[in-house]
């Protein structure tokens, strides 16, 4: 009896190990550019069959399937590729709630760095990769630190944040608050937002930003890319009143990864010193 279970043995390993190969998702979708990054960062790229076509960072990820933007996803697209799981944000889960009979969805957080380090986290877990994304994630806040004390003793300078706006005009505009991740990388920067209310995206007038009157203004105008830099500057040079104006420190980013809670978000953090550096 004793001889045919150790017969057994190398059998019911061969299964257990059988098992846990197939519990481990092998095809991944991301819904979303940072969670793309993400998965990058682990090292997990060769697992991605699909993301969103904002997805073109890090450049393997541009010639993954496209399933769609971030909230017009081709649920069709998605189900042929039979993922086994699915990395999403919440404002996502509706959309694709019909795919979660078929595969493992994983929502995950992305409105602060706390979050940011979370999705790493759970992202790890859930590709079978243990504590690597908390490793990770422990990198990166040490690289955060470093910035904050390189910045130790400078002047404060408080930044706006323009998110959006009419694109010809300064009006309807969208500011950064504080319940944002890239209002914490302005603190790690050795900044401060010159947006002090409590409400995370606020539209606010131009008579509003004048009583704000900020050191430093970043617009983040992905979304502007059509329009010349020199336009947007002559814009924000109508109003010489402003300290950023009259100091000439407005700044136009165009890079699309100031606005992804990824694992970019050291050189987010360094590029702000390094504006609020270039008087």
């Amino acid at each position: 009896m004793m001889r045919n279970i150790i017969k057994l043995i190398p059998l019911l390993i061969a299964l257990s190990l059988n098992l846990v190969m197939a519990a481990v998702p092998r095809r991944v979708i991301s819904l979303a550019p940072a969670l793309t990054e993400m998965v990058y960062f682990l090292e997990a790229g060769e697992r991605l069959v699909g993301n969103t076509r904002f997805c073109d960072f890090p450049p393997p990820a541009l010639d993954i399937t496209k399933v769609g933007g971030l909230l017009d996803l081709n649920l069709e697209i998605i189900s042929s590729l039979r993922p086994d799981l699915v990395l999403l944000y919440p404002e996502q889960a509706v959309q694709v709630s019909a795919l979660s009979r078929r595969s493992r969805m994983l929502t995950l957080p992305h409105s602060s760095l706390a979050d940011i380090w979370l999705a790493m986290h759970e992202i790890s877990l859930a590709l079978g990769l243990g504590q690597c994304g908390a490793e990770k994630a422990v990198v990166l806040r040490e690289e955060l630190r470093r910035i904050t004390a390189g910045r130790a003793g400078r002047q404060i300078s408080r930044v706006l944040l323009v998110a959006g706006r009419d694109p010809d005009r300064l009006r309807n505009m969208t500011l950064i608050g504080g319940r944002d991740f890239l209002n914490e990388l302005l603190a790690c920067a050795g900044l401060e937002n010159a947006y002090r209310g409590e409400i995370p995206y606020p539209q606010v007038s131009m008579e509003s930003i004048i009583s704000m009157n900020p050191d430093l203004i970043i617009e983040l105008s992905v979304f502007f890319e059509g329009i010349n830099e020199e336009r947007v500057l002559a814009l924000w040079r109508e109003y010489p009143l402003l300290n950023a104006v009259r100091r000439g420190r407005v700044k136009v980013i165009r890079d699309s990864f100031w606005l992804r809670p990824g694992p970019r978000v050291v050189e987010i953090a360094a590029a702000m010193a390094a504006l609020a550096e270039d008087d």
